[in-house]
């Protein structure tokens, strides 16, 4: 690991970044760190359950490298570890995540948080294969330090959805990432995808405040692919991506063994979901014939489009679920598919 500060805090308290990349070998006490820091920070259950610690875990170890560039940022007060923060990306697109930035309780109100983003920002800057990261935020206090070293909401507004780009906005990056209409590819996900899943076409306006991502029963605990993947890779099912001519990942479908129970969900890009037939054809086929089971399809009923796609790839109406989705203060109905 390199150390990118030492300087005296105004406590008179020492204060060491360290910075890690991958495929360096992490010291044990550093990954440690990170692991309790999550555990301690987030719930455990919620740190374990979301697949953080798996994720942590193999890239740390360098199983991800180089279709993952992962980046880590530790400050020792004192030799004591008292905050991090984290970004990584696919250098086969350029695009990543920014985030998993806590300062320890004990160790608040120093400017930590000031030291690691001023070496975010100088590392960021030569990382020539990285073309945006992005993340969310509902604190303005945190939104308004981000904006210090170049991120800026991708709307305008005080906070939420932020970007760091070059040479770059994200309307930019998206107006060509998703022109067309065409799918081109369709293959198994990987555990990189999820920066320009969760990070990029989920962050789509027509996505976003669109009914194009609804997540319906068990389906709402796999809000993000790479809740997705995690489970894919224990042997619970199957995710596949389909991409347009640029590369970009313009749908997903997956099947998961979720509690015993076969759930099947798809997310598209609205100008792509007329193509997205193959995609869940063999989605659900390769579940079928891993698990010889079909798998429960749910969708609000005025959802014409996403249904229409749903019955051309095989899915058969299974039964009607009366007020079974809320939506603001009113119940929808919701029909069961089987795929």
């Amino acid at each position: 690991m390199e150390l990118v500060a030492d300087k005296v805090l105004a406590t008179g308290e020492t204060l060491r970044i360290w910075h890690w990349k991958a495929p360096e070998e992490m010291p044990q006490r550093y990954f440690s760190y990170i692991l309790a820091s999550f555990a301690g920070l987030g719930g455990l259950a919620n740190f374990y359950g979301s697949g953080w610690a798996s994720y942590i875990r193999a890239t740390c170890e360098g199983k991800e490298y180089p279709a993952i560039k992962d980046h880590w940022f530790i400050a020792d007060v004192d030799g004591i570890s008292a905050g991090r923060l984290w970004f990584a990306y696919s250098p086969k697109t350029g695009r990543g995540n920014f985030g998993n930035i806590a300062t320890e309780p004990n160790y608040r109100k120093r400017g930590i948080l000031k030291e690691l983003l001023k070496t975010f920002k100088a590392e960021a800057d030569k990382c020539d294969d990285m073309r945006m990261l992005n993340c969310v935020t509902g604190k303005e206090y945190a939104a308004d330090c981000y904006r210090k070293v170049g991120f800026e909401t991708i709307n305008g507004a005080r906070v939420g959805v932020m970007c760091y780009c070059k040479n770059t906005t994200f309307k930019q990056e998206s107006e060509t990432a998703f022109k067309g209409t065409e799918i081109t590819n369709i293959r198994p996900g990987e555990r990189n995808d999820q920066f320009d899943i969760d990070k990029f076409l989920l962050f789509q306006d027509v996505i976003r405040y669109n009914d194009f991502h609804n997540f319906i029963g068990y389906t709402t605990w796999y809000a993000e692919f790479r809740l997705i993947y995690q489970e894919a890779m224990n042997g619970n099912g199957i995710v596949m991506v389909a991409e347009n001519k640029q590369g970009t990942i313009v749908a997903y479908a997956y099947a998961l063994l979720v509690n015993g129970t076969p759930c099947f969900n798809f997310v598209c890009h609205p100008a792509y979901i007329r193509k997205a037939e193959k995609l869940l054809r063999r989605t659900a086929t390769l579940f079928n014939e891993k698990f010889g089971v079909k798998a429960h399809f749910f969708c609000d009923v005025d959802d014409a489009e996403k249904i229409a796609v749903a019955q051309r790839a095989g899915a058969e109406p299974c039964s009607l679920l009366p007020k079974y989705m809320q939506r603001g203060d009113a119940g929808v109905d919701v029909r069961d598919f089987l795929i």
